[in-house]
């Protein structure tokens, strides 16, 4: 996962990551398979570089591309109308209650806990 930091890191920060393929390659036998994932990297030179680092030329590789749009997907942020100390959340009972999967973010453990005992 991260395979853009090959390239990123590979020039300055981190000169290794450039021979990652080469130490890979050299320390696997030759048909174990390399899995190169990201969701950030743009196809072009980068992506090049990244396969040439990891060893990967011709024939030898697949590449799988898919969108990360999840237009299902909402982000709704929204103040607790109740205080952060309090022990219940009725603001949230609409999204308990809606069948849908939700993602709620507290600040504190504390407050994780009161919403989970919620």
């Amino acid at each position: 996962d991260e395979a853009h930091l090959i390239k990123i890191w590979g020039a300055d920060f981190r000169p290794d990551f450039k021979h990652i393929g080469g130490f890979f390659r050299g320390c696997l036998p030759s048909h174990v398979s390399i899995m190169a994932l990201s969701a950030t990297l743009l196809p072009g030179s980068a992506t090049k570089s990244v396969f040439s680092s990891l060893g990967m030329f011709g024939d030898n590789f697949y590449i799988f591309r898919s969108t990360n749009e999840h237009p299902n997907t909402q982000f709704i942020m929204e103040p607790l109308q109740n205080g952060v100390g309090e022990k219940s959340f009725p603001q949230l009972f609409q999204y308990f209650n809606s069948g849908r999967k939700a993602v709620i973010h507290c600040c504190t453990i504390n407050d994780i806990l009161r919403v989970f005992l919620y």
